[in-house]
């Protein structure tokens, strides 16, 4: 008589594996995983679900090329989906595709990107503005004035940043005039370039120091004189009266006190005054005046020390290899020619920062151009425009480095942990303080962590850790901070199921929060990929789904409560805006949604439901007040159902497969594998489920809880609890399980008890 096992499936928490690891039973996750999980999802506990369908909400502007979906966090309450094709963007909230007016045109805004262009923007948010970066263009931002007023201008940069400075001798530049629009920058050799045009120079040049020496003998004032930070004053002479040092920033114009001396015949000055440089502030005028005068002569020797003056023009128009027009945007110390130049770091000429992101310290830095590929640069604190640096050094000024590295590679994603991690398609580094300090430009460090590379999709960030995709783009990699090795260390978390990523590569990710925590990526074939991560519980589980089309975008808004996810299918000539139904948000059967680029009718009773002319043609699933109906081909945009019905789901229809690994069972003469197995019975442990086909492969299929299907036609409720069935299966080798489910309905397996008999080898 053949052996008895009473064994149980509890865990689904290692998702999908890949079929080199079927025979690894002697390996302790063999027991969570499965050989087959599609259009399923694991949730953190382990247990399994069909994922929800998705809701049509609109027809991307074009059918014949790629769009992308990018999400813009506005507020708790105030989210919304960007649409980027070619040459434009278009707007979504939960509510559906923002209009003009109530029944007019989709609202749009004219974009700088082809579609072409669209996989290499990268963006990061503050507040209602969108940073964009894109090697090939400027960046811009996109700025929020109202739910239908949209904007996009560009990155308006100012103060930097520069390439390392010229160091040839014969090499120089001159201006025409040390400020003003329109001026002339003459260079003694060719540098100028037609594509430099908005493009910033720097010229520095020194300064020597100035005095002025007056009698003041009346109330009046001495001459003025440059000061770039540090001033002295001494006076000689008996008299009485008041004077003061004032300080101009505008040329003149106006004045303010920095100091007061006074004397009744009794006192002359002999002092010095550093003013605050900080924040980049330019050189000013000094001068003397006596503010009141009763008798005797003040003799003033008034000086100020040597400085360097660091002035920036932007080139307006090109005249020549040696000649172009400019803007001053900070004054010139002199128009003579000088050697201590730098070029600005970005332009058409130079290339445009391809990465942008937020530092823990409240900076913009952005990464990468074409002409340096490892640098990053960082704004000034607080302030996400200005890049300049104050001479001397102060510590919120704007930062510019240099990554280490053995390759030439270029920065191709920023990840916002405790410190900013730079990756490159052969490194990962990490951006910190020298000490445990703030960052600072006389602090900051680089320090690389691994070798692995990134290959260039914007990462996602969980907790404290990332996921990025590894150099190639057919690996999925996390990283974090640990505390052991006090380094950022992470692993491949795509191993377990490398089949379904060999072959392919990822091309878009976005990350679920809630409710499972779920990263989904969309697969170079149109299969959208998800992982359930959650590490400190060991739950990290791949699926895979597909559908009636090719996933081609992925984004995620908070809503409610829950995070939303939007997708975009490319459906036969056609792309559509889709977004996935938030699971079991209702318990009540006709509110289930599992139907693919569906629509929902919610009203008086009818039998004609509409609103289908985006599935002209095909054939559709239908779950009418909870009853499951015939499936129905939609024709003139409608179908038409045996009565009248209040609350009506429609849309493709998808098949949510699950099949276990071989059972394995300890047993007293060694391993279950390589022996006769027959599964005659089992339990199914069901939460809120209804439906489900069961047998031991797919061809070989029985309907769950049958003695249902007859009244399939009443609106019964889901069902939680226990399930025996017969899976009629005879002695095979294996002994697994296949659940398929094909109606639009829920499904979720918190575990499988097979009751096993165990027979003899497959050799005999």
């Amino acid at each position: 008589m053949p052996n008895l096992a009473h064994t149980i499936k509890t865990t689904f928490a290692g998702g999908e594996y890949a079929p080199s690891l079927w025979g690894r039973v002697d390996i302790a996750r063999y027991a969570t995983g499965a050989r087959k999980l599609r259009n399923f999802i694991v949730s953190p506990h382990g247990g399994v679900s069909n994922r929800p369908g998705t809701h049509y909400q609109a027809t991307a502007k074009y059918g014949n090329k790629k769009c992308r979906l990018i999400p813009f966090k506005f507020s708790s309450l105030q989210n919304y989906i960007l649409e980027f094709g070619d040459y434009y963007i278009r707007f979504y909230t939960q509510d559906g595709q923002l209009l003009v007016a109530p029944g007019g045109l989709p609202y749009e805004v004219v974009s700088p990107y082809a579609e072409a262009d669209l996989p290499l923007i990268n963006f990061t948010q503050s507040a209602d503005v969108l940073f964009m970066g894109h090697p090939d263009f400027q960046p811009r931002q996109l700025n929020r004035m109202g739910s239908t007023n949209w904007t996009i201008t560009l990155y308006d940069f100012i103060g930097g940043p520069f390439m390392l400075a010229n160091v040839d001798a014969n090499f120089t530049i001159s201006a025409s005039a040390v400020t003003g629009n329109g001026i002339t920058l003459y260079a003694s050799n060719p540098l100028f370039q037609t594509t430099q045009i908005g493009a910033l120079f720097q010229l520095r040049h020194y300064i020597q120091g100035q005095a002025v020496t007056d009698a003041l003998a009346s109330v009046t004032t001495t001459s003025s004189i440059k000061c770039g930070g540090t001033w002295r004053i001494i006076t000689h002479g008996t008299w009485t009266g008041k004077i003061q040092i004032e300080k101009s920033t505008d040329n003149g114009a106006n004045w303010t006190v920095m100091r007061n001396f006074s004397s009744a015949a009794d006192y002359n000055a002999n002092t010095f005054g550093t003013e605050d440089m900080s924040n980049n502030a330019e050189p000013f005028l000094i001068r003397v005046n006596m503010t009141a005068y009763t008798s005797g002569t003040c003799n003033v020797d008034l000086s100020s020390d040597a400085f360097y003056q660091q002035g920036i023009a932007k080139i307006t128009a090109y005249v020549s290899a040696t000649q172009v027009t400019v803007d001053v945007k900070r004054t010139f110390g002199d128009t003579i020619a000088t050697i201590d130049w730098s070029e600005g770091s970005w332009s058409d000429y130079r290339g445009w920062p391809a990465t942008v992101e937020f530092s823990p310290g409240d900076r913009l830095i952005f990464a990468s151009t074409y002409s340096e590929l490892q640098t990053y640069w960082m704004t000034k604190v607080g302030n996400y425009y200005d890049f300049s640096r104050s001479s001397p050094l102060v510590d919120s000024d704007g930062i510019s480095t240099n990554l280490p590295s053995r390759e030439l590679n270029a920065i191709n994603g920023l990840v916002p942990l405790t410190e900013i991690i730079a990756l490159t398609s052969s490194a990962e580094c990490s951006i910190e303080a020298t000490t445990a300090g703030i960052l600072t430009p006389l602090t900051v460090m680089n320090k690389i962590h691994g070798y692995e590379g990134s290959f260039g999709i914007r990462p996602v960030v969980l907790g404290n850790r990332a996921i990025y995709v590894q150099a190639m783009g057919s690996i999925m990699r996390d990283l974090g901070y640990e505390l052991s090795s006090n380094s950022f260390q992470g692993a491949d978390i795509s191993v377990m199921a490398n089949h379904l990523f060999t072959g392919y590569t990822i091309t878009d990710m976005a990350y679920q929060q809630n409710p499972n925590r779920i990263v989904w990526c969309v697969r170079s074939d149109g299969i959208l990929l998800s992982m359930t991560y959650m590490r400190e519980q060991e739950v990290l589980a791949w699926t895979w789904h597909d559908t009636d089309g090719k996933f081609e975008s992925v984004a995620c808004i908070p809503y409610n409560g829950y995070n939303e996810v939007w997708v975009v299918v490319q459906r036969g000539t056609n792309r559509f805006i889709e977004r996935m139904d938030n699971r079991m948000s209702s318990t009540a059967v006709e509110d289930q949604f599992f139907v693919d680029c569906g629509i929902t009718y919610d009203g008086t009773p009818a039998s004609v439901i509409g609103s289908l002319s985006h599935l002209e043609g095909k054939t559709v699933a239908i779950l009418a007040d909870g009853n499951v109906m015939p499936q129905q081909i939609v024709v003139n945009g409608t179908i038409t159902l045996d009565n009248d019905y209040s609350v009506v789901q429609v849309g493709l229809p998808y098949f949510a497969d699950l099949e276990t690994l071989n059972i394995e069972v300890g047993l007293a003469d060694g391993t279950m594998q390589g022996r006769k197995v027959k599964i005659s019975k089992l339990i199914f442990r069901f939460l809120q489920s209804r439906g489900g086909w069961i047998g031991p492969d797919e061809n070989t299929l029985y309907e769950v809880m049958d003695n249902y299907r007859s009244i399939y036609s009443l609106p019964i409720a889901l069902y939680t609890g226990d399930q025996p069935e017969t899976l009629g299966a005879g002695y095979e080798s294996g002994g697994r399980i296949f659940f398929r489910q094909i109606d639009p309905l829920p499904v979720t397996i918190l575990a499988i008890m097979p009751l096993v008999s165990i027979g003899g080898t497959t050799l005999t």
